[in-house]
This record gives C-alpha cells, sequence and structure tokens, in this order.
C-alpha cells in the first residue's frame, strides 16, 4: 500500500495534497511545508505520513481492561452509531478519572468510505477542540493506536434525552423540563451560530442530547456539523436525520443557523407531544398546552417549511422560553410544589428578633419576594445585621442575641437586603424606592443614595475590597458601582428575569449572578463580559467560595457546584425536601451550608459531597443564613421571626 501526506483542514476536515496552501473545500489556509521550505502556522492541522486505515486491522470492540496510549483503561462500552464506538475509561494520569473514548470503526467500510469516516471524525474533533461551552463536552485527548482514531473527552454522567423519554408515561416530558432543555439547547446553539464562521449543528435529535440526573444538558455528536459558507446555494451532500432535518438539508438550499431553529422545534414538539417525528416527517400534530399557549406558538413557527417565517435566531428562542416560564401565574397556596415559581411564593417578613412580631399578611396577592430576609455578619464576627423587608435595619449582639442597635429610615420604604462593608465602618441597604443606601456604622449617618435604578432594589453587596457594590433589581438589571462617588461603572442586562442573588470573586474582578430566568452567570464585573452560563432550575442563592474554587447555586432542593476556574460541573448536593433559600460558604471553603423551606439547615463537604450537619431547631422555613468571618458561627432566621445562632462545628 503507498502511504502519501495530505494536510488536514481544521475547519472542514478535508484532505488536501501537502503542497496545497488553501483548502480545496472551504479555502481556509492551511499549514504545512511548501516550496518556499516555509512553515506557515495558520488554521490548518498537518498530518504526515497520514494515518492509514488497515482493511486487514482487528474491528472488533475493545475489550473491558485494554489500555490505550498507556494511560486510558477501557471499563465499557457505553455507545455505537454512525462511524464510531463510545467507550467508558479511566484515566492513570489523571487519579482515574472517568473519560469518554470515541473510536472510528472500520469494519465493512471500503477505502472511499473509510476516507470519509476519518474526515468526519477529524471534523469533529476540530471543531470540538476549539470550543468551549457549559452545554458542551471538553476535549481531552486525539491519537491514533493500532490503525484506529481515538477522541478522548469529558464523560458525561446520564443518559440520552431518547433514552430519558422512553422511561415516561405515553413518553411526554413535563412541560417545565422542555422549557428548561429548549433554554439550553438554545442558548449553546446560540454559541455555535455565534462563532465566525457560523458551526450548523445539522443533526439535532434526543438521540445526540444527553441529559444529566440534575437535568445539565449536553450536546454530543459532532460528526455533521459544519461552518456555514457564506454564497454557497447548497449544501455538497444530504445530511441529517429523518424526521429531524429540516426541509433545506434534502438538497434545495444551504443550511444555515435555520436548520437547527427547524430541528430544536422538531425536538421540543417530540419531547412535549411524545409523538415520533420520523413516521411522518414535516407534519406534526397540534400541541395543545392550555396553560402556556405562547409556547404552541414558537414550537409552531419554529416547525415553518419557510426559514423567513422561523424565528430569526436562537438568542430570540432562549429568550421567549425564559419569558414564557417567568411568565405563567401558579397558584400561590401550594407553597411546598417544587413547579411553583419563587416570585410567586409568599414569603412573609421576619420581625424582629427580641421580640416577635405576628407575620403581616398581604390584603389582595401573596407578599412579593422582595421581603425575603438578609443577614450579614459584622467583619469581627461580634455582631449581625438583620433586614426583615420593614424600614429597620437591626444588629444583634452574637453572644446575647439581643438587638443592640437600630437604623431607621423614612417610613414606607422598606429595606430588602443589608450588607456589611469589609471594613466593618459602613452598611449598604437594597431598598424599595429604587436607591441603595449607604450609612455609617458609628453614628448612622447616611451619605447620598446610589439613585440609577428605576425599579426597587433587590439585593446590594460590596466587593471585597470595599470599593465597589453590585445591586440587582425587580426587573433583571444587575448595577455595579463606585461607592464613593456614586458614578455606575456597569448595568448587566442579560438576565431574562429577575435576578435574586449576587456575590462577588474574592479577587473583586467577577461576579456570579442568579435568579426567576433559570440560569447563572459569571461575569467580569467591570466590562460585563460573560465567562459562564449554566441553565438550571429557578435560581434563590449564589455563592462564591472563599478559595476562588468553587461557585454554587441553590435551587428547588438542590445544591449545585461549578469549578470556578474553568466552569465545569462538579457535584449536585440533594437532601432538601423544599426550596433552598440561601448559601454561604465556610471562610476556608471545606463545607458550604445551605438553608430551606424544609425548616432545616444543612452544611456538606466540598466537593464530596457528603451531608455533614443538619440542623433542625427551626420551626419554620428558613429564609436567610450566614457564616460568621471567623468560621465559628452560623446565623439564620426563619419566616416566625427567629434568628438562630450557633457553633457550626
Amino acid at each position: 500500500m503507498v502511504t502519501t501526506s495530505h494536510l488536514y483542514c481544521a475547519h472542514c476536515g478535508a484532505a488536501n495534497p501537502q503542497h496545497a496552501r488553501f483548502c480545496r473545500v472551504c479555502g481556509s489556509h492551511l499549514e504545512g511545508e511548501h516550496e518556499d521550505g516555509a512553515s506557515k502556522k495558520l488554521d490548518a492541522v498537518s498530518v504526515s505520513p497520514s494515518p492509514q486505515i488497515s482493511l486487514q486491522a482487528n474491528t472488533g470492540p475493545l475489550a473491558r481492561g485494554v489500555t490505550l496510549k498507556q494511560r486510558y483503561r477501557i471499563l465499557k462500552e457505553i455507545g455505537s452509531g454512525g462511524y464510531g464506538k463510545v467507550y467508558m475509561a479511566a484515566d492513570s494520569d489523571f487519579a482515574g478519572r472517568r473519560v469518554a473514548i470515541k473510536e472510528m470503526i472500520q469494519s465493512g467500510l471500503d477505502p472511499q468510505e473509510i476516507h470519509e469516516a476519518a474526515v468526519t471524525f477529524k471534523r469533529e474533533a476540530f471543531l470540538l477542540a476549539s470550543l468551549t461551552h457549559p452545554n458542551l463536552p471538553s476535549i481531552y485527548d486525539y491519537f491514533t493506536e493500532n490503525s484506529r482514531w481515538y477522541l478522548v473527552m469529558s464523560f458525561i454522567e446520564g443518559e440520552t434525552l431518547e433514552k430519558y423519554q422512553q422511561k415516561l408515561q405515553d413518553g411526554r416530558v413535563p412541560v417545565e423540563k422542555v422549557i428548561q432543555i429548549g433554554t439550553q439547547l438554545a442558548s449553546v446553539l446560540s454559541y455555535l451560530h455565534g462563532r465566525r464562521p457560523p458551526i450548523i449543528f445539522r443533526d439535532l435529535k434526543p438521540a445526540n442530547i444527553m441529559r444529566t440526573p440534575d437535568g445539565q444538558i449536553y450536546l454530543i455528536d459532532f460528526g455533521i456539523a459544519r461552518h456555514f459558507k457564506q454564497g454557497q446555494a447548497k449544501d455538497t451532500a444530504i445530511l441529517g436525520s429523518p424526521g429531524y432535518a429540516s426541509p433545506e438539508q434534502y438538497g434545495r438550499a444551504q443550511t444555515t443557523p435555520q436548520t437547527d431553529v427547524y430541528s430544536l422545534g422538531v425536538t421540543l414538539h417530540q419531547l412535549l407531544s411524545g409523538d415520533d417525528p420520523t413516521q411522518s416527517p414535516f407534519h406534526y400534530r397540534p400541541l395543545v398546552l392550555p396553560e402556556y399557549p405562547q409556547m404552541e406558538t414558537l414550537i409552531s413557527c419554529m416547525l415553518d417549511r419557510d426559514v423567513r417565517k422561523r424565528p430569526a435566531s436562537m438568542g430570540n428562542i432562549k429568550r421567549e422560553l425564559q419569558r414564557i416560564a417567568t411568565g405563567r401565574a401558579l397558584p400561590a397556596h401550594d407553597q411546598n410544589s417544587q413547579r411553583l415559581w419563587p416570585s410567586f411564593v409568599s414569603i412573609p417578613a421576619i420581625p424582629s428578633v427580641s421580640t416577635p412580631m405576628p407575620v403581616v399578611k398581604p390584603a389582595q396577592a401573596p407578599m412579593p419576594v422582595t421581603t425575603l430576609s438578609s443577614l450579614s455578619w459584622a467583619p469581627d464576627s461580634k455582631q449581625v445585621a438583620l433586614a426583615n423587608g420593614q424600614n429597620i435595619i437591626r444588629v444583634v449582639d452574637a453572644q446575647t442575641e439581643q438587638v443592640v442597635k437600630n437604623y431607621a429610615f423614612a417610613r414606607g420604604i422598606p429595606l430588602s437586603s443589608v450588607s456589611w462593608s469589609p471594613e466593618g465602618m459602613r452598611m449598604a441597604s437594597a431598598c424599595s424606592d429604587g436607591t441603595v443606601r449607604v450609612f455609617e456604622t458609628g453614628n448612622g449617618v447616611q451619605t447620598n443614595p446610589y439613585p440609577a435604578h428605576s425599579y426597587p432594589v433587590w439585593t446590594a453587596i460590596w466587593s471585597p475590597n470595599g470599593k465597589y457594590i453590585a445591586s440587582s433589581d425587580t426587573q433583571h438589571f444587575v448595577h455595579v458601582w463606585n461607592v464613593q462617588n456614586r458614578n455606575t461603572v456597569r448595568i448587566y442586562r442579560h438576565h431574562a428575569a429577575r435576578v435574586l442573588s449576587l456575590d462577588w470573586s474574592p479577587d473583586n474582578w467577577h461576579i456570579i449572578s442568579g435568579g426567576l430566568d433559570g440560569s447563572v452567570h459569571v461575569w467580569h464585573a467591570i466590562s460585563g463580559k460573560m465567562m459562564y452560563w449554566f441553565a438550571v432550575d429557578p435560581v434563590l442563592s449564589v455563592a462564591w467560595s472563599p478559595d476562588s474554587h468553587y461557585i454554587a447555586a441553590s435551587t428547588w432542593n438542590a445544591v449545585h457546584i461549578w469549578s470556578a476556574l474553568d466552569g465545569r460541573p462538579l457535584s449536585t448536593y440533594r437532601g432538601h425536601a423544599a426550596l433552598v433559600t440561601a448559601l454561604s460558604w465556610s471562610p476556608d471553603s471545606r463545607f458550604i451550608a445551605s438553608a430551606s423551606y424544609d425548616h432545616t439547615v444543612r452544611v456538606w463537604a466540598v466537593p464530596q459531597g457528603t451531608q455533614e450537619r443538619i440542623y433542625t431547631h427551626h420551626q419554620e422555613r428558613v429564609l436567610s443564613l450566614a457564616w460568621s468571618p471567623d468560621g465559628k458561627l452560623l446565623a439564620a432566621g426563619d419566616s416566625a421571626g427567629n434568628l438562630r445562632i450557633w457553633p457550626a462545628h
């Protein structure tokens, strides 16, 4: 067999002659030795000689225990399809961490099919290696061994949406979960479409979507994804899965981002209806969703055969799904249901600590969640400040649990949160009149309030260096501003609904935010540039670990932990029986405490996820929580007006 040297394009994976300067398929620059002897470091990968696939090579599946590249020990086969098998393996170079290894299968292929498979396999490797998103697997390695090609990526614990749907009665997924799934898919597809050039996935279907037990979604199998080619009339090949592929994938036009819009519409329709779209492509029975008519309209538009009538972008779809998710008024009486959105749950104010007062009940509607209590420790760990939805901030002695100071504001201006400054000389409080008030703790003298919010302010927190405050209002805006001169530094507008919680990174540069749109954002405090985005259930609390390694968010009955370094999901802690309302890290970052409507406070070891303590002293829903700066005490407030402080260990 004669071996030849090729240059493989990093953009489309096509094989090119060694002397080529530009890809014969997509026109991208190539890297390699040219006639002038210069090596051009451009957008391609040179493989010389090209790995040749031997038709006589062993084509059977890898056995358990086989080791690849002297580090990846095969544990079991977990899937197959198209040109590849997928195995779970243990990586000995990283303490046996689980990885997924995709192998290119050669069995039964003729030379031309082997070439096509190789191009497809390399294209997927190059595409994934250049992408970073919470809903995409990470690529760790790429190599050949024994005439086989392997792609090593992060192992996703879970199952495909196809298998998940098959377990449900009638194959119908609850609308709330479909909205969450759709929001995550729209987010990652928007990311792909925003690349230059845009990346079109082209094979979106439940079998190519992984779902973890905590609801995180991952796109898998980029085998036929392609870059959009400006000016090309139609695709060179008909690709896609019947039933999910858009009309333009059948050779009449070039696939565009609108192709993925159509396939996402098919996928959402299948999840909601339980119908198999492969049985009658391009024909879908009407959805009947009386409580979500906007959902019916959105999916109908996505399934339009005319690309001009589909939603203009995945970003528009994501925002519409988030709006649908937060726009449904649910019954307030079912406060224990995990399906309720927090904005419609009745949360009474916490009265004073020394003499509990009767809960003030609303005259006509549930009391808004802006009355959620807020606790903040003094830096010396001797006192706790409490905001209770009234116009007074109370300061409590941590030893006696008695009120030692009251800071009163104008009547009719309820305060929703309090934050003690890092040096302990000032406090900041979010106010219902659209301002943030800053005052001195010694004499209570107020400085000029920050006035730039147009809506009632939900929360306000100091940066670790005391120079800035981040504050969110009852819409979806987060303001970052200079405490000294009240100048606005940044207004972050990327949430689609109310932001309930904020926290600063210990280095002062980044902010984590979460709210009712079911998303957690990590972004640069000054530029507003987003680092990571996570789609979960509506978020009540977020927290950044003091050692900068972790970020956390609480949802219905779970605490989610991610790596702050690269955004990888690390673990989800479950144990609460109702809404998890507040989070607080221990100063050494070894533990995180969570408070809940189930009347408990739980302490979890990080990252192991083991439950270290359960505090059951509250008889009512626990609404606020804070770990003392010295790490010795935990403070929590409940809906009956009780503040409890106890040793943390």
